[in-house]
């Protein structure tokens, strides 16, 4: 379950470093099936009490619309009034 993985990954220490949570619209989430409620309850269930901003439903993931992020790249978010910029920093060797 959605709430058993965050937990999971939350204690094991893997967002010890987070600065932040994004996270798309769900492709397979049925709330009708889960226990622990809808997907937004379920995330800030295991994550509210971090104290760091989650933005949920962005456009970004397997549903579309979306928009394609960098695996490994670095880059800035900021969010404001529902709306987001992403700028990401490109290093090139040569």
């Amino acid at each position: 379950s959605l709430t058993l993985a965050l937990w999971q990954l939350k204690e094991a220490g893997w967002f010890r470093y987070a600065k932040g949570f994004v996270f798309g619209r769900p492709t397979f989430y049925d709330e009708k099936a889960s226990k622990n409620g809808t997907y937004e309850e379920v995330v800030m269930s295991v994550l509210g009490d971090m104290d760091l901003p989650i933005i949920l439903d962005a456009d970004i993931g397997h549903k579309p619309p979306q928009f394609s992020m960098i695996n490994g790249g670095l880059g800035t978010l900021c969010s404001k009034d529902g709306k987001a910029k992403l700028t990401y920093e490109y290093f090139f060797e040569v």
